[in-house]
């Protein structure tokens, strides 16, 4: 139980930024302290079945990693490469951690959905009453070190709890109405995209949950959360008409060519020569005077990491996405739609997400095996 109140903890608390971006910030230190607890109390915190070979894939993203890192590292007699690759590793062990809760102390399954959930609607609070900062007004950004990170934190939370199956059905409108306010609070242009893809999974989760049960009480529920979540979803962007007509604004605005500059699309085809193996994860000022690190998850990982690291990625998520169902499958694509515009990939909330629907897919594996008997 302590593992998982420390790990809870970390999560619920991982949306106060106290350091610069990039640096490890007080909630991971709790993280970090729940993986020392689970060595010391569990010995094999990095077993798995010799069927999920999902986890031997992962691992060799991240021996894959260190071996670029530690190239460019050497070549260039900076340690930045290394950092890289140990926030690479720090995400894999939050991967890994949350299979050991669920799967090896299953009882305590709910207890992670409460802290998530806790932790969203603190959030929720915070923005309804305005507290944090207003780093980019008017975008919000609480306590986060910008909005564009609130956004993503907010997607892969909403995401875990919405595909949960401990969490009743009119909490996960809850948490559909307090994403929908948050992002919008952002005015994030990716957030609101991939909020677009929960709407659609929440909204195909409403009749696709519990089907088995499919009858006047099922289709009620369905209609009644359908109801309340778009009655209050119209009340937000009413309440927050400047914000939305700002956001729109920003869409209306959106120079193709210049965002995938700045997103780094456009560095591949300037230094062709990193295509197949990678750049290394670090000392940006090779390409560009500002240092600016790429942002988004794929170019990142195609330009740090080559189409070798990208390929490995690939076969990784994938190995997840296929074994989900239809309304999970869209809302586990939410947070990876906003990663198009983010380098997300490398944050501990990022693996808390994808933990959470790995464990999702091996359930629902194992449940078809049973069927099938």
């Amino acid at each position: 139980m302590v593992i998982v109140i420390l790990f809870g903890f970390g999560i619920l608390l991982s949306q106060f930024y106290i350091f610069p971006s990039g640096l490890p910030q007080p909630a991971h230190f709790l993280i970090a302290t729940s993986f020392v607890y689970t060595l010391v109390t569990k010995k094999r915190v990095l077993t798995f079945k010799k069927s999920e070979w999902q986890v031997k894939v992962i691992y060799l993203f991240i021996l894959y990693s260190l071996l670029v890192n530690l190239t460019f590292a050497s070549i260039n007699s900076d340690f930045e490469f290394i950092l890289s690759s140990a926030y690479i590793a720090f995400g894999v062990a939050v991967f890994l951690q949350i299979k050991k809760i669920i799967v090896d102390i299953s009882e305590n399954s709910l207890s992670i959905s409460r802290f998530a959930f806790i932790g969203l609607m603190v959030l929720f609070v915070l923005a309804v009453l305005g507290l944090g900062d207003y780093k980019f007004f008017p975008r919000y950004n609480a306590f986060f070190n910008d909005p564009n990170q609130m956004a993503f934190w907010t997607l892969c939370i909403a995401a875990v709890l919405l595909v949960s199956k401990e969490l009743p059905r009119y909490f996960k409108a809850l948490v559909f109405v307090a994403a929908l306010f948050i992002i919008l609070k952002s005015a994030s242009r990716s957030g609101l995209v991939g909020f677009a893809f929960l709407f659609f999974g929440y909204l195909t989760s409403q009749f696709i949950e519990n089907r088995d049960k499919f009858g006047v009480k099922t289709i009620a529920i369905g209609i009644c959360s359908l109801i309340f979540s778009l009655t209050t979803a119209y009340y937000i962007f009413f309440i927050n008409a400047d914000v939305f007509e700002f956001l729109m604004s920003r869409m209306d605005i959106v120079n193709v060519s210049d965002q995938a500059d700045i997103r780094g699309y456009t560095r591949i085809l300037e230094f062709p020569e990193y295509l197949l193996f990678g750049a290394g994860q670090g000392n940006d000022e090779r390409f560009n005077p500002e240092g600016t690190e790429i942002h988004s998850t794929p170019a990142g990982i195609l330009f740090y990491y080559g189409l070798i690291g990208l390929s490995i990625f690939t076969i990784f998520l994938y190995s997840i996405l296929k074994k989900l169902k239809i309304h999970e499958k869209i809302i586990f694509l939410a947070p990876l739609m906003y990663s198009f515009s983010t380098l997300g990939f490398r944050t501990p909330i990022f693996w808390f997400y994808i933990g959470i629907f790995y464990v999702l897919a091996l359930n629902n594996t194992s449940l078809r095996r049973m069927q099938r008997r």
